[in-house]
C-alpha cells in the first residue's frame, strides 16, 4: 500500500469514528474479562500508556494502586467520557489527550512507560510501513525492560468470518491498493433524529434508518506480529490465540494476545 492510500485511511478511520462515536461509547463501556489477565504484568507505581484508549476503560483493573495512567485516543468524544468517567478513580489523576496514533512523535518523552498497551486498534493501522512506525515509537518510550501488551482481533476464526465473511473472502483477493488481510467491516449506524415529528404519538416508523460505517481493519496472523515485532527491535514474550486470556487457536479464539518486551 503507498503511503497517500494509507493517509486516506487513517483520515477515514478518523471520520468514520466521530459519526459512530456515541453507539460505539455506549458498547465499550464495561471493560472486557481478557483485561483481568492483565493485572500480573502491572506492578503498583508504574507508568502505563494506553494508546488508543477508547473509553479508557482499561483504568479499572488498575483500582485501588498508584499506577500513573496516560491515555489518548483520536476520538475526542471518547476521551471526553473518560476524563467525565475517570478523573478521580486513581489515586494519581490519569491523563487523556486526543491524539492519532500515527501522529508522530507521541507526546511523551523516551523511556518514560513501563507498560503500553494497545488494546483492539493495531488493526487500524493501514500498511506495514506505518505499523512499523507505531512499534517504534512504542519502543522510544518505554523504558528498558519495558513490556508492550497488545490485542488485535483474531479475524480469521469463525465467529469473524460468520460475522464479515463477505468482507473477509476479500481478504484472499485484495483490490490492487490495498495490502494482503485488508479489508472494511460495517457499523450499522442507526440514525434517529432528536426531535423526531409525532404522528398520533408515536415516531414515524421510516424515521429511524440505518447507514452503513466501513471501518478499516487489518487481519493478522501469529507470524505476521511476530515478524513485524521482531523488526522494531523489540522482543516477543507471548503470541498466541486467546479467549479471555486463555490459548485457543485461530479457529475458536476472539484476539490474539502478543506481548514483547524492550
Amino acid at each position: 500500500m503507498n503511503g497517500e492510500t494509507a493517509l486516506a485511511i487513517i483520515k477515514k478511520t478518523t471520520e468514520d469514528y466521530k459519526k459512530i462515536s456515541d453507539e460505539f461509547i455506549a458498547t465499550r463501556i464495561k471493560p472486557w474479562p481478557l483485561f483481568n489477565y492483565f493485572k500480573k504484568y502491572v506492578k503498583d507505581a508504574d507508568k502505563v500508556l494506553d494508546a488508543g484508549c477508547g473509553t479508557g476503560r482499561l483504568i479499572e483493573i488498575f483500582k485501588g494502586t498508584n499506577v500513573e495512567y496516560s491515555g489518548f485516543d483520536t476520538s475526542e468524544s471518547s476521551i471526553v467520557f473518560s476524563q467525565k468517567t475517570y478523573n478521580s478513580f486513581l489515586t494519581i489523576p490519569p491523563v487523556f489527550v486526543v491524539k492519532d496514533m500515527v501522529d508522530f512523535p507521541w507526546p511523551v518523552e523516551n523511556e518514560s512507560f513501563d507498560i503500553i498497551f494497545m488494546i483492539a486498534v493495531f488493526h487500524h493501522i493501514p500498511s506495514a510501513g506505518l505499523r512499523q512506525e507505531v512499534l517504534r515509537e512504542a519502543q522510544r518510550v518505554l523504558k528498558p525492560g519495558g513490556k508492550l501488551i497488545m490485542t488485535n482481533w483474531d479475524l480469521r476464526s469463525i465467529w469473524a468470518v460468520k460475522k464479515f465473511w463477505p468482507e473477509i473472502l476479500r481478504t484472499f483477493f485484495p483490490r490492487s491498493n490495498l495490502d494482503r488481510g485488508d479489508f472494511f467491516t460495517p457499523w450499522k449506524l442507526k440514525k434517529i433524529p432528536l426531535n423526531p415529528p409525532l404522528v398520533k404519538g408515536e415516531i414515524k416508523g421510516d424515521l429511524k434508518r440505518e447507514e452503513r460505517i466501513f471501518r478499516f481493519y487489518h487481519s493478522f496472523s501469529l507470524r505476521e506480529i511476530k515478524k513485524e515485532i521482531r523488526q522494531s527491535g523489540l522482543t516477543i514474550l507471548e503470541n498466541y490465540y486467546t479467549v479471555s486470556g486463555e490459548r485457543s487457536n485461530f479457529l475458536f479464539s476472539r484476539n490474539i494476545l502478543t506481548i514483547a518486551q524492550k
